[in-house]
């Protein structure tokens, strides 16, 4: 029954780990496909060469659960072995998945800084461009408004106020 339900899991997980290299592949392709810049890129090759390792000695771990569980109750002694090469892929897989997780953590990082700095800088350019804007339609507002000679609505002396006794 234990071999029965070790070899559930195995299939299970081997499933898995299938379907987890189906996707990287098309994952890869696809950003392949797409116009990357070159360091984007290589941190995507790097990506696909860790994530198709782990996936891969998944694949591996799901295959030894049952023949690690038949070799200990035929030969005990090459069992010890063959678990504690198990048990040190179990641990290159997680010292991948750590590397992969401290990858992705410090390359978007990186683009978020960058990001952050560039929206800093433009937000800088927005507020001169919006002074000098302000500053230019200020003086516009004072050459318009003065016509010259200091009256804001721009008649002169000579100007008659605008009503009814002043119409022709």
């Amino acid at each position: 029954m234990e071999l029965v339900a070790s070899l559930v899991f195995s299939a299970f997980l081997l499933a898995c780990a299938a379907g987890l290299l189906a996707w990287h592949l098309l994952s890869w392709r696809a950003d392949r496909r797409r116009r990357l810049e070159p360091n984007e890129l290589e941190y995507r090759r790097r990506q696909f060469r860790r994530r198709m390792q782990t996936t891969t000695m998944l694949a591996l771990l799901a295959v030894s659960l049952p023949i690690g569980q038949w070799l200990v109750t035929r030969w005990p002694q090459g069992g010890v072995v063959f678990w504690g090469l198990v048990l040190f892929l179990l641990a290159w897989v997680v010292v991948l998945a750590l590397a992969d997780v401290w990858a992705t953590r410090f390359y978007y990082g990186r683009l978020r800084d960058r990001n952050q700095l560039e929206q800093t800088r433009l937000k800088a350019q927005l507020w001169q461009l919006r002074e000098r804007g302000h500053q230019i339609e200020l003086e516009r507002l004072r050459k318009a408004g003065s016509g010259g000679n200091g009256d804001p609505r721009g008649r002169g002396p000579e100007t008659p106020e605008p009503g009814p006794e002043n119409e022709p």
